[in-house]
């Protein structure tokens, strides 16, 4: 009933393994936790990225590993958005071991409104569903490294799932990764999350990588930095499998390397915001052909800045007109400032730049003004130290200004404290936008060091076999333009100037002492 509300039936993404790992990971459950042989829950915009990606609008999906529910979820929500109707164009398939999440699943699909058949059952040793060869879309965060599965087995020896033989290595990784190949019928794609060791294992993993490449089916590598799962600091890569290639691109694959792509939640949490996980399919799509993709991108952009714009300048208008009833009141009209901000009339990233600046600091005056009186504050504060005056005068001398200081202080840090996620937001966007711009400029594609490259055949074979994008996208030193290096390092300098003159005194004092 609790999660039967409007209030949870409308959240994005999957809700029901981000409560979950929530506790995980503050419990840091052990024995039976789900953080026991490299299973995690998949971060939301990994989800995302897997979506985007495959396109999943149709036909069957499957997932092996399939967790909670989240691929699903999300995939429901991709085919929202291409305005068909989710039960009609797609059918859905799950295989999960834990029973808890078995549950977890079900009644996520059912909140979602998406019917589907989730079966509890050990992919390693069965497939439940009987769908080799049939699947549309296969995606899966399957657990990693997955020690001491039992190759004797007669199941696991005969598994027409495993075409290109059986790994020596005591992980499971080229089980999965050779399921997940043999799920797909002939326009077949994949996507899935996988441990970084498996783009360069060596032995018989690199052999059954070889034969992998040879089919032409991989389609794309990404490298995924560190701290995007909740429970773990591990860095990961998606890899994406397309059985229906386009002819110009059977013997290529396009190598992406995200790993200084990514936004810091907090301390211990990266994630892709929206903008970047856009300009990722981007690549995606420009490598596939798609010449409008920048366009489309550029238009994305630009919707979903006028949308946060808008958000702000309701917050905006509140102030102006606040501030300029306290401009009469003080009989200032040097403070009045604007009430209207066209934040609808920008074409490009500098533009809008212009637009948020206005709203970053939108009383610039006002801001002055209150530096005037802290000012005027501060001097008699001095006057009082200095026992120029008494205490009793100051306080005198201070009413006035406290009084404005506190009236024009006010409905700026309210303005401060409703806009400050969405001005994080909007300048993300920015940034992002801009990005996109760099890499791209003439609105098409080309390899950007650092970044991407599309590889051929040989090349992967000249690398000895090796999926890791590092090893061909080269490396860019990443710059911040909007951070201000010069006025940090003098911070750093006057912090050190601080500490040392600190501790000399601290110094001085045992001598004195002794």
């Amino acid at each position: 009933r609790v999660f039967n509300k409007d209030a949870v039936k409308n959240i994005s993404g999957d809700v029901f393994g981000r409560i979950y790992e929530f506790f995980l990971m503050k419990f840091s459950m052990s024995g039976a936790g789900a953080q026991e042989g490299g299973e995690f829950f998949t971060p939301p915009s990994l989800v995302q990225m897997i979506v985007n990606f495959i396109e999943p609008d149709h036909g069957i999906i499957h997932d092996p590993a399939c967790g909670s529910g989240g691929m699903f979820v999300q995939t429901g929500y991709f085919v929202k958005s291409k305005n068909k109707q989710v039960n009609e164009a797609i059918r859905v398939y799950g295989t999960e071991l834990k029973s808890n999440n078995v549950r977890l699943a079900k009644m996520n699909l059912a909140i979602h409104g998406i019917e589907g058949k989730i079966i509890e059952d050990n992919s390693f040793y069965s497939d439940p569903h009987k769908l080799v060869g049939k699947c549309d879309f296969v995606m899966a965060n399957p657990p990693f490294n997955v020690k001491k599965i039992d190759k004797s087995k007669d199941y696991v020896k005969e598994d027409p799932r495993l075409p290109f033989g059986l790994p020596k290595a005591d992980n499971g990784n080229y089980m999965w990764i050779q399921y997940f190949h043999s799920y797909l019928n002939d326009k077949g794609r994949a996507g899935f999350v996988m441990a970084s060791s498996a783009t360069d294992a060596g032995n018989s993993e690199k052999l059954i990588r070889q034969q992998l490449i040879e089919t032409q089916n991989v389609d794309i590598i990404v490298s995924v930095g560190n701290n995007f799962f909740y429970t773990r600091s591990l860095p990961c890569h998606l890899w994406f499998l397309d059985k229906g290639k386009p002819e110009k691109n059977k013997d290529k694959i396009l190598m992406i390397d995200a790993r200084n792509t990514y936004r810091v939640v907090n301390s211990t949490i990266n994630d892709f915001s929206d903008g970047q996980l856009l300009n990722l399919t981007t690549i995606v799509q420009l490598y596939r052909g798609n010449n409008e993709a920048i366009t489309t991108a550029q238009t994305q952009h630009q919707t979903a800045l006028k949308e946060q714009f808008e958000t702000i300048n309701k917050h905006y208008k509140k102030l102006a007109k606040e501030l300029n009833k306290l401009a009469k009141e003080l009989k200032n009209d040097d403070l009045v400032i604007a009430e209207t901000v066209d934040y609808q009339n920008f074409e490009n990233p500098e533009q809008a730049k212009a637009i948020f600046k206005t709203f970053e600091k939108p009383a610039p005056k006002i801001v002055e003004f209150i530096k005037e009186l802290e000012a005027e504050i501060a001097k008699i504060n001095k006057q009082v130290q200095e026992k120029e005056i008494e205490k009793k005068e100051a306080t005198a001398k201070m009413k006035p200004f406290k009084e404005k200081l506190n009236k024009l202080n006010k409905p700026l840090k309210a303005y401060q404290t409703e806009t400050t996620e969405f001005l994080k937001e909007a300048k993300q966007r920015i940034g992002d936008w801009k990005k996109l711009l760099e890499w791209f400029p003439e609105n098409k594609y080309v390899d950007v060091e650092g970044l991407c490259k599309i590889v051929d055949l040989e090349e992967v074979k000249e690398n000895d076999y090796s999926l890791t994008p590092g090893r061909y996208v080269g490396y860019s030193i990443q710059i911040d333009e909007d951070f201000d290096y010069k006025a940090r390092m003098k911070e750093i300098h006057s912090e050190l100037a601080q500490l040392n003159k600190e501790a000399n005194d601290l110094m001085n004092q045992i001598l004195n002492n002794c």
